[in-house]
């Protein structure tokens, strides 16, 4: 690499930020050359550093071996790695928005984050997280909602961010059971439930208090899964929430069942579809996985 022509190392070394594949595309962006791109990447190619990977539905190139791309990344100093991982981020933006941007959700998540701009790495690390547990991949969510959790706590300790805060773990906790609940979850949940009280947020304070007692009924703690989770259906009941009420009396009737408490999951579960006749909602999913209906109607 270091015998190499400046043009060619220079091209090298912004491919590398771009990732072990790259689209000629944002490269002629970043690069801005127009004349002569091709050309270097022909050389590159003969000198068997690159190789072309795609023609269809734009062109692609590959660096040839994972090591190749690593030395041209760790050759250039930090501040322009950052500074390029951002302008690669807007490029991308530039280029495939709107039609395309979702399809890069990650890849710009990824570059905002090495690029050090917190605001647009929670944004689509957000953005990725809600995209991998829509296509049904809990563990990939989960770890992009851990990373903005992360992001967010480098940002300044404002009442602006502790409500983003709070959405976040909110996100996470929607991936635990399916990820085994992993031995932080715990205590991130109890960092939402006292952010949740120092916003005085009723309605969130409950939602984190569900995911609580889930945690404890999937533990084999029966009596606090229980308290945790009547607490959450009681404050759904009362603020007319019939979205929190639904939710929540998932959780509790897994904590009355697994308790053996028959007889008051039977009773809960007839309350609860009660309640979503009167609102109309039986074909609802109510933001989760599964048909709550169907779920309670089995209780």
């Amino acid at each position: 690499m270091d015998r190499l022509e400046e043009n060619l190392k220079r091209i090298m070394q912004v491919a590398s930020v771009i990732g072990r594949e790259f689209a000629f595309r944002i490269l002629q962006s970043i690069t801005e050359m127009k004349e002569g791109l091709k050309s270097h990447l022909l050389n590159l190619q003969g000198l068997e550093f690159i190789y072309e990977k795609s023609l269809f539905p734009e062109l692609e190139y590959v660096f040839k071996h994972a090591l190749t791309q690593e030395v041209a990344y760790n050759s250039l100093l930090l501040k322009r790695r950052q500074d390029l991982h951002t302008r690669i981020a807007r490029a991308i933006e530039e280029l495939y928005a709107p039609d395309r941007i979702e399809e890069f959700d990650e890849m710009l998540a990824y570059h905002y984050s090495r690029g050090e701009d917190l605001e647009n790495a929670c944004k689509y690390l957000t953005l990725s997280g809600n995209k991998a547990f829509r296509l049904h991949s809990p563990r990939e969510a989960y770890g992009f909602y851990k990373d903005t959790l992360a992001t967010l706590r480098r940002l300044p300790e404002t009442e602006e961010r502790k409500n983003r805060e709070l959405d976040a773990i909110l996100l996470t906790a929607q991936t635990l059971t399916f990820v085994g609940y992993p031995e932080e979850s715990l205590g991130m949940l109890h960092e939402g439930e006292t952010l949740a009280k120092e916003l005085q947020d009723t309605r969130r304070l409950a939602r984190i208090h569900n995911w609580v007692g889930t945690y404890h009924t999937f533990h084999g703690n029966h009596p606090l899964g229980m308290r945790y989770s009547e607490d959450a259906f009681q404050e759904g009941r009362k603020a007319g929430d019939v979205d929190l009420a639904v939710r929540a009396a998932t959780g509790l009737l897994s904590a009355y069942v697994a308790a053996g408490q028959f007889g008051r999951s039977v009773a809960t579960a007839r309350d609860v579809l009660g309640l979503i006749e009167d609102a109309k909602r039986e074909s609802d999913f109510f933001g989760t996985s599964y048909n709550p209906y169907a779920v309670i109607s089995s209780y």
